[in-house]
């Protein structure tokens, strides 16, 4: 039986170190998510465009079926994201929040995509907009 999931509390250094691979992360699922879009679209345009019903039902069939194999492979990347302990908030703006504990209390590192390294922390209950410099 699997181990339940507990949050990791982490050091800046220990959330500073797996930046890489968050980041890797993000970027991955920003692209999935770009992908799954276009191919709704493209799904939309052909249930509009018609065309010989079963060729445009081919069409869609095939389609669906890459979106059903994006999305899985998203929710695989966003579980492996879950799994090194940090808590994707945003997507679109890349936003990964980092438990930690400062001055005995635990509260959030904040790390946004473009950012070298973890420098923003906020309380738990605060969010992006309670963002203060560490």
């Amino acid at each position: 039986m699997a181990e339940p999931w507990a949050p990791k509390v982490f050091t800046v250094a220990e959330a500073d170190a797996l930046l890489p691979q968050v980041a890797a992360r993000v970027a991955r699922l920003k692209a999935l998510r770009q992908g799954i879009v276009g191919l709704q679209a493209r799904v939309d345009i052909e249930e509009l465009a018609g065309g010989p019903a079963s060729q445009a039902q081919g069409a869609v069939q095939s389609l669906l079926a890459e979106i059903n194999s994006q999305s899985r492979e998203f929710h695989a990347e966003r579980a492996a994201l879950h799994e090194l302990g940090c808590e994707l908030k945003d997507l679109a703006r890349g936003l990964v929040d980092f438990l930690s504990e400062r001055d005995g209390r635990l509260v959030c590192l904040c790390w946004m995509e473009g950012e070298e390294r973890i420098a923003h922390w906020h309380d738990l209950d605060e969010g992006f907009a309670g963002r203060r410099p560490l």
